[in-house]
């Protein structure tokens, strides 16, 4: 039976299992990459000289900037679900080697593809609560905090306006960066407890706090 691992053997297990079969473990976590790299490539090739242009006051065309749009809203969702599934299937893989089973690039694909969609839908939570939401937060703060320094200007408050607006700015960034961590830590497990535990995106949210607990 697994018993509870201190770090270090928790690292120098992860570096036997993935030197074991470590051409596997690199097909499976470059998936998600190799997705998006090509789509990726064609999309931007017009904006292959675009740094050196806007330098010298030359803007793209309207057609390239549709284009790069176009290319960000197709290869956003595919990423997330291959980087989903690529996931799982990492998941899997350390799993079957930790008890010596045997592993395959297209059997851990074939493992995981059943449960796609609740890989996905866990992995977009995650997502939005570690990355989204702060990042909500900061915006609507800073267009907040720029809107009333802007009044405090025309108030004739002056300088305090934009010093009230600076340490405001950095205590929220500070906040929002402790809060990431803290979720970030609370749902590290989560995807795992959802992939060898075969349970749903709800349970795996409870689980993911409960396993990391303390």
């Amino acid at each position: 039976t697994p018993h509870p691992s201190t770090l270090s053997e928790i690292l120098d297990r992860t570096i036997q299992i993935y030197r074991r079969r470590f051409l596997v473990f690199a097909a499976l976590a470059a998936a998600p990459y190799v997705a998006v790299l090509f789509p990726a490539c064609i999309f931007l090739l017009p904006f292959a000289g675009w740094p050196g242009n806007f330098s010298s006051g030359q803007l793209p065309d309207v057609g390239s900037l549709i284009l790069m749009v176009l290319g960000i809203l197709l290869a956003a969702p595919v990423w997330v679900v291959v980087t989903a599934l690529a996931t799982g299937a990492l998941t899997q893989a350390a799993s079957h080697s930790y008890f010596g089973e045997g592993i395959t690039i297209r059997g851990m694909w074939n493992e995981v593809r059943p449960r796609g969609w609740t890989y996905t839908g866990l992995y977009l939570i995650e997502i939005l609560m570690i990355w989204v939401a702060p990042v909500f937060v900061w915006f609507v703060m800073v267009s907040a905090g720029a809107a009333i320094a802007a009044v405090m200007q025309n108030g004739g408050v002056g300088p305090a306006a934009g010093v009230l607006v600076g340490v405001t700015a950095v205590l929220l960034v500070t906040g929002l960066v402790a809060y990431g961590l803290w979720m970030l830590l609370r749902l590290a497990l989560a995807f795992p407890a959802c992939a060898v535990e075969r349970i749903g995106v709800s349970e795996a949210l409870r689980r993911g706090p409960a396993l990391s607990r303390g």
